[in-house]
């Protein structure tokens, strides 16, 4: 989108050399600051949702195969779940790297082709075996997208909307993954079983190329710190960006984090906890509670539904939270997922009865609009402590650990429920891992505000460092249809700047005069003495001549 700004614009040497500032590539000439408009955003959410929903067909069409009984489908699931949860987390690693130092629309386009044609080539499979492992793919785009968008929504939305429009973002991921299986239910019986390879991929793959048409985001356009001192900046200030390098001490400093720390400290237990509900619990409601495969299914079928309407509301009220006051809305996401817990106790405890499940689908809505509390705004934590340029590859990690703990999760909670010795038992400890999750977002409440701060500290001094250099330099650009004096007033910035322009200037100057006396005193007087030196050609004697450069007696 801005093409035609993307050279790096370097101060002159001697400027560097002589004020001891060595910014690289920090500074480049670019227009003003856009605002991300709101059909741009919903155009990239509308597609995202268009992406994943051939995320799951696999399943869906695994779990319709009449020929297969309910322990052959679950094992042949197994099966393909390892190897694509592992490349799942690879991708989240090289597309989150990736985000912070190339064109996140090229990216997002890539993603989506590698996680397609994939899956248009499972329309010709003939077998299980071809069908996963051309499945394992699909975890490209699923594992890519994640910190792809939390890198995209932190230069879309400034911080006052970023926790709801990440939060619609969020639901339209979720969305999509679950509608996909449905949606294949009505299809197979009509169009065959294959016809939904065809049918939910197409869409999804012909709408990523809009994506390369829209204007991407500026980095670092939403940040307060530049924002508020950019625009006051005059003919220069215009054109300036946001531009640093991704370096492994960058990412090691923002993991440091203590906001960041207690982020991915929650990813241990959360997996555990998480696991029950994904894995565990549908099997536990046709063992123990003696429930209809059908029935236990559209238990766990309600809680994902009011898991996406809940992040949407979470969002909403999150953002409410934030915007009154920062620590609130990790306090906002501790005592979501503290409450819970409860909805989870009662499903595990309850007696059992197989003919009716009314009080189970009703504390699985509740369990799932509670727990989504952390979905929609544990990314905000994450993007709001981080440098622009790690933002991708820090939130890249967070998603890789989230991944693999879906396969480490189940085990953990398996190890736990042997260690107890029986399986409600077991299975209640686990629930009580999402107290461990929101014990470390209640804690969040004292890290957030002041980590916030120190990055916006910092990037106010990176400001003012390259703002300097900018106006030091003779020969930055005006910005495009500058006119001074339709600007008005000149502010006292502007005058900073002219002051440190024309010491500079002063300076130089001072300094060549200098150097030209100098050289042509060295030359007058290498000339007398040349002239007074008497040099007897055929002598042993050797006469010795100073160099140029040489002092004089």
């Amino acid at each position: 989108a801005d093409s035609d700004h993307n050279e790096p614009y370097e101060p002159q040497p001697d400027l560097r050399a002589l004020h001891g500032y060595d910014v690289g590539h920090g500074v480049r000439a670019v227009n003003r600051y856009r605002e991300t408009s709101m059909a741009t955003a919903l155009i990239f959410i509308f597609v995202t949702f268009l992406a994943v929903l051939d995320a799951n067909l696999l399943e869906g069409i695994v779990r319709r195969d009449s020929k297969l009984n309910q322990a052959e489908i679950e094992l042949k699931l197994a099966e393909g779940r390892v190897p694509h949860i592992l490349i799942s987390a690879a991708a989240s690693l090289v597309a989150g790297h990736l985000a912070d130092s190339h064109s996140r629309n090229f990216l997002f386009v890539a993603l989506l082709l590698l996680g397609k044609v994939p899956n248009l080539l499972m329309y010709f499979a003939k077998t299980f075996e071809q069908l996963f492992f051309l499945n394992m793919f699909t975890g490209i785009t699923i594992g890519g997208l994640a910190p792809l968008t939390c890198s995209l929504a932190s230069d879309m939305f400034p911080v006052d909307r970023r926790v709801v429009m990440l939060a619609l973002w969020t639901a339209g991921l979720m969305a999509g993954q679950q509608l996909g299986p449905q949606l294949v239910g009505l299809i197979q019986p009509v169009y065959g079983p294959k016809m939904p390879f065809l049918a939910l991929t197409v869409p999804g793959l012909v709408s990523s190329f809009v994506v390369h048409l829209l204007p991407e985001p500026m980095r670092a356009a939403q940040e307060q710190a530049f924002k508020t001192r950019i625009n006051p900046r005059s003919h220069f200030g215009e054109n300036w960006a946001y531009h640093r390098p991704v370096a492994l001490a960058k990412v090691a400093a923002g993991l440091a984090v203590p906001t960041v720390i207690l982020s991915l400290a929650q990813l241990l237990p959360g997996s555990i906890a998480w696991s029950l509900v994904t894995v565990k619990l549908q099997p536990f409601l046709t063992t123990a509670k003696d429930m209809p495969h059908a029935a236990a299914a559209k238990v766990l079928e309600t809680f994902k539904v009011t898991n996406v309407f809940g992040v949407l509301i979470s969002g909403v009220i999150g953002q409410v939270a934030y915007n009154w006051a920062p620590y609130a809305l990790p306090l906002f996401m501790g005592i979501g997922s503290l409450l819970g817990i409860s909805p989870l106790l009662l499903i595990l405890q309850s007696p059992p009865d197989p003919t009716d499940s009314t009080h189970l689908n009703f504390w699985a809505a509740a369990a799932g609009a509670l727990l989504a509390v952390p979905l929609a705004t544990l990314q905000i934590c994450l993007l709001n402590v981080s440098k622009p340029e790690v933002r991708g590859t820090i939130s890249g990690i967070y998603y890789a650990l989230a991944a693999a703990g879906r396969i480490f999760g189940p085990l953990g909670l398996a190890a736990v429920v042997v260690a107890v010795g029986h399986p409600v038992t077991g299975l209640s400890a686990g629930a009580w891992a999402f107290g461990v999750c929101g014990l470390a977002f209640l804690a969040q409440a004292f890290t957030l505000g002041n980590d916030q701060w120190q990055l916006q500290a910092a990037l106010a001094r990176v400001l003012e460092v390259d703002m300097e250099m900018l106006a030091l330099n003779p020969n930055t650009p005006p910005a495009p249809g500058y006119d001074p004096a339709a600007r008005g007033p000149r502010c006292p910035q502007d005058q900073v700047a002219d002051d440190i322009a024309a010491a500079a200037n002063a300076e130089f100057a001072a300094y060549g005069a200098r150097e030209a006396e100098r050289t042509r005193e060295r030359e007058a007087a290498w000339e007398n003495r040349a002239d007074d030196d008497i040099i007897e050609l055929g002598s042993d004697t050797e006469c010795e001549i100073p160099a140029p450069n040489k002092p004089l007696d």
